[in-house]
């Protein structure tokens, strides 16, 4: 193993540790008053400039000895694009109750939402006995809330020694999707960095990530979409590692980390399509050249994959089938219904309304949102909140991230045309351009298929955050003057007023 290689297990290892311990004391904030969650931005600063100095340090191990001082200068702006916003992600936990900007949760102490599905497994251990249909929320693959169960337990064991209360445990389960909203940045990062992306297009590419507002959103949401999120990561990450050398160990860890998606949320299968095709194209290659003893591997591969991320995916959902005769597709009706729109209107014209936010009846709008792209650009941004009341500047900035995240989205597919164009790394881009392409028909159908608001939420593919951000981060790698400059602006704008409209959130609700 390379020095290179050695460096980065060793980054893996120390980052994913400082995001757990300091979740976890981000989450132990919740047994303070509120004033004395105002010490936690000074606690997370100084507990990342300590890792910042301590991670920089040991990089520069790793580098020769002519380039240290530039490398280590580098590796402090990555780790700030980093941590910087998981200090956001921080303070966002600690002003958003679990029972705000949530999805499906309804809130603790109910009998069904997804808040209740966790407290029945921390109540029972045990799966449901009855068809899940018959509470909301119920029919969801359990990984999420298995482990967000056993995290109440343990914390309502520690609670007896420290006079803690079950809603400020409750409320510590935000520290659960904090972690993995924290680790799919770094682990898109590490993707990054393992397609060799260096400089300012990883810089770019780094920030996009880490820094996105529906990972900041998804980190205080307490329902699985974030798990889901991050396993599916956690199985690309892997999976270009296989692409790379082709090591039967890779591709299991892929298939294990993509049938734990599924066990999350079915919709970890989106990064089956293409798995599977790039794993065919090998295979058929390998043919065209008879190359058999290629075959043979590719095609026990093939079918390794399947037998080890088939069942881990879909044996809740089978199980659901047996004992209960659920479709394995079950998905209940939900959502504010819209009517009385065309299809042209939902794919070309907004409504009346010039508002940067999310149109929502519930939030006073006079319609809910129904042009689907506009929708899902701008749930991917806020959600379904309305931030205007927070403060003056709160709609100015919105404007911003509104712009700039519409001209990303068309950078991104400009810039994938123009990498596909120039011939290289065609494998690869054929890999993110799947599945980006997948996910966004996977959602386009959903719109349609089920007419409701909440089919729009960018939520259900927010993992494609990262295959898009690996894109312009290529293309910068390949752009020079004035457009590599302008598209790094555009990333640099849009990052930082993403951590300025959630940070003023936060102020604002603390004062």
């Amino acid at each position: 193993m390379n020095k290179s290689v050695k460096g980065e297990g060793y980054q893996d290892i120390v980052v994913s540790v400082a995001v757990v311990v300091f979740s976890f004391l981000t989450g132990f904030l919740y047994f303070q008053s509120a004033p004395a969650r105002l010490l936690e931005g000074v606690l997370l600063l100084v507990m990342s400039v300590c890792l910042l100095a301590g991670a920089c340090s040991r990089l520069s191990v790793f580098v020769s000895e002519d380039k240290n001082r530039e490398m280590t200068g580098f590796y402090t702006l990555l780790s700030i694009a980093f941590f910087v916003p998981f200090i956001i992600k921080a303070e966002y936990i600690l002003y958003t109750p679990t029972w705000i900007r949530q999805h499906d949760v309804i809130g603790f102490g109910n009998s069904e939402g997804q808040a209740a599905y966790i407290e029945h497994f921390f109540n029972t251990l045990k799966l449901p006995d009855f068809d899940p249909r018959k509470k909301w929320g119920f029919f969801q693959p359990p990984l999420h809330h298995i482990i967000a169960g056993l995290w109440l337990r343990l914390q309502m064991a520690w609670g007896g020694l420290f006079g803690w209360s079950a809603d400020q445990c409750r409320e510590n389960v935000q520290a659960l999707t904090l972690i993995y909203s924290s680790l799919t940045a770094w682990f898109g990062i590490r993707i990054m960095r393992r397609l060799r992306l260096s400089g300012l297009p990883l810089l770019c590419g780094a920030f996009l990530i880490a820094a996105h507002p529906c990972l900041i959103q998804m980190a205080g949401s307490i329902n699985n979409d974030m798990l889901c999120v991050f396993l599916q990561i956690m199985g690309m990450f892997f999976f270009v590692c296989w692409m790379e050398d082709e090591k039967t160990s890779a591709l299991v860890t892929a298939a294990v980390f993509m049938g734990l998606s599924m066990m999350a949320k079915l919709s970890g299968i989106m990064l089956a399509a293409p798995m599977g095709c790039i794993m065919l194209y090998r295979l058929i290659s390998a043919a065209a050249k008879r190359d058999m003893n290629r075959v043979k591997k590719l095609a026990g591969g093939y079918v390794l994959f399947g037998i080890i991320s088939i069942p881990l995916g879909i044996w809740y959902p089978v199980r659901n089938l047996i004992k209960f005769g659920i479709p394995l597709t079950y998905t209940p009706k939900v959502g504010e219904k819209l009517t009385g729109h065309s299809i042209l209107d939902r794919l070309f014209f907004g409504g009346d309304e010039l508002t940067p936010f999310t149109c929502l009846k519930a939030t006073g709008h006079g319609y809910d949102e129904f042009n689907v792209p506009l929708a899902i650009l701008k749930t991917s941004l806020f959600g379904e909140a309305d931030f205007s009341q927070v403060s003056p500047l709160s709609t100015p900035i919105a404007w911003v991230m509104l712009v700039c995240g519409s001209l990303l989205a068309l950078v991104t597919a400009l810039m994938f045309i123009w990498l596909w164009n120039k011939k290289k790394n065609r494998e690869l881009l054929a890999f993110l351009g799947i599945y980006i392409g997948f996910s966004l028909a996977f959602l386009l159908r959903l719109c349609f298929a089920i007419p409701n608001f909440s089919s729009q939420d960018f939520r259900y593919i927010a993992h494609i955050i990262v295959p898009s951000a690996v894109v312009i981060a290529m293309a910068l790698g390949e752009l020079k003057g004035f457009k590599k400059n302008a598209v790094l602006a555009l990333g640099l704008v849009f990052g930082a007023a993403s951590l300025a409209q959630y940070a003023l959130a936060g102020i604002v609700t603390w004062n």
